[in-house]
This record gives C-alpha cells, sequence and structure tokens, in this order.
C-alpha cells in the first residue's frame, strides 16, 4: 500500500474516565489536525453511545465507569502503521495510559476497517476482530455506514440489528462531538 493514495477508513473511539465527551472531541480535532504529507480527514461522526464497560471478567461491567462511543469515517494517504503511530499519538496527549488490559481509560481508538485491506500481524489486525461482535462499536457505525459490509457479508446494520436484540445495553446520548473537518461542506 503506498502513501499518497487516499483511503477509507472506520476508527471506533471510546472514553470511560473523567471527562469522557471532552476526550472524544479532543481525539477528534487532534486527528483532523493532521494535514499535508500526514493527512486525516475526518468525513463523519456518529451518535454518542454509553455502553457498560466490556472487561476481561464479568464483574468488570460493575466495577468500572460506562463508556462513552462514537464511530468515524476518516480519508488518509497513510498507510495503517502510519495511522496507527498518529494514533497511538492522539491517544498519549488524551492521557491514555495502557496499565489494565480492557481497563477504564481517557480515550482509546480502534482501527476498525482500513478500506478493504486485511492485515494480520501482531501489532495490528484489521478488520478489527471485535467488530462483528461488539455492539458499542456496531451501533455508532450504523450511523455513518449502515450498508457497509463486513467481512463476513453482513451489513453494518444487520449486524448491529442482531446483536442489539441479543444485548440492549448500549443507549444513544444526546451529546454531540462537533466535526472541524466538516465546517462549511454542504
Amino acid at each position: 500500500m503506498s502513501q499518497g493514495l487516499e483511503h477509507a477508513v472506520y476508527l471506533g473511539l471510546g472514553s470511560s474516565l473523567g471527562d469522557r465527551l471532552g476526550y472524544l472531541q479532543e481525539a477528534v480535532n487532534n486527528l483532523s489536525a493532521y494535514q499535508g504529507s500526514d493527512y486525516i480527514g475526518v468525513e463523519a461522526v456518529s451518535y454518542v453511545y454509553e455502553s457498560p464497560h466490556l472487561g476481561l471478567m464479568s464483574e468488570d461491567e460493575g466495577n468500572y465507569p460506562p463508556h462513552l462511543n462514537v464511530a468515524i469515517k476518516i480519508t488518509t494517504n497513510q498507510d495503517p502503521y502510519q495511522l496507527l503511530k498518529k494514533i497511538h499519538d492522539v491517544e498519549r496527549a488524551g492521557g491514555r495510559e495502557r496499565l489494565i488490559h480492557w481497563g477504564p481509560r481517557t480515550i482509546d481508538i480502534d482501527i476498525l476497517l482500513f478500506g478493504d485491506l486485511t492485515l494480520n500481524t501482531e501489532r495490528l489486525q484489521i478488520p478489527h476482530p471485535g467488530l462483528p461482535t461488539r455492539s458499542f462499536v456496531l451501533l455508532p457505525l450504523s450511523d455513518i455506514a449502515p450498508g457497509l459490509r463486513l467481512p463476513n457479508g453482513d451489513t453494518v446494520a444487520g449486524a448491529a440489528a442482531r446483536i442489539m436484540s441479543d444485548r440492549p445495553t448500549i443507549i444513544r446520548t444526546t451529546a454531540e462531538i462537533y466535526n472541524p473537518c466538516a465546517v462549511g461542506r454542504r
């Protein structure tokens, strides 16, 4: 994959500590601040959803605060590893500390889909392996890309509807994330 080509990428963002909405907004702003040869354009931002904490242990839901989640569509000229580095920079700027695997965090950003790329390395898996089973990802993603096909052939909207009938524990909030890249677009 060569740099310079523009790629459509879907990201999942979550926050469970402190000013959760503020951390999500700051991450969107910081992603959109990359310009020129490091271009990242935020094309769409989902509604904001709240979900219980998904942890490694069943009791984690009650032990940790709930998450706010959004999905965004970006375009970028970065390859997946360059984008991952920028995502980690944005997470660090948001105070992300990797102390507890699947623990609470100020900001978490995952690459869900990167065009039609499939990648399975120790550093990066695309599509994100949890994508087809996580309501807190599928529901926001269905706001911005309902007809998008998942690797299993299902649409995002279809997968979201099925998973929500089994686990209706995620709710859409009235909060909004401002998209700095959409200013002036019609």
